[in-house]
């Protein structure tokens, strides 16, 4: 996962493209993970762009895969389909190619692999 991950850039803090690499707290959470998990989240340690990150690798590389995340509200759950749009474009640039079926402002289907990543607002 680790490997695959590194493939990703990010923005920074500093609001500059750099590439995707795992904080203290993040390979922790990696390192525990089995297939359930609860993960009461704090702010600002890098757990959401980790748990994207994994699910855009599915979205890349596992059959059938159907990966969903929900958020709090629509100008959250755009930003942060944007965020994995912008791992995607990353790992374009460094040679992947994506065969996308459509991708619009809520879903992404990947056509290569019959896979769906969905990004929703609650209620």
């Amino acid at each position: 996962m680790i490997n695959k991950i590194s493939k990703f850039d990010i923005i920074s803090k500093l609001g500059t493209s750099v590439p995707f690499t795992l904080n203290k707290p993040q390979r922790e959470l990696l390192k525990d993970m089995d297939n359930k998990n609860i993960v009461l989240k704090a702010r600002q340690i890098g757990f959401s762009s980790l748990i994207l990150a994994m699910f855009t690798i599915d979205f890349l590389t596992v059959e059938n895969s159907r990966s969903i995340v929900i958020s709090h509200d629509g100008d959250s759950a755009l930003k942060l389909l944007d965020r994995v749009k912008f791992y995607i474009k990353s790992a374009e640039e460094k040679g992947l190619a994506v065969n996308m079926k459509y991708n619009s402002r809520q879903e992404m289907m990947n056509a290569d692999k019959n896979s769906s990543f969905y990004i929703g607002k609650a209620g």
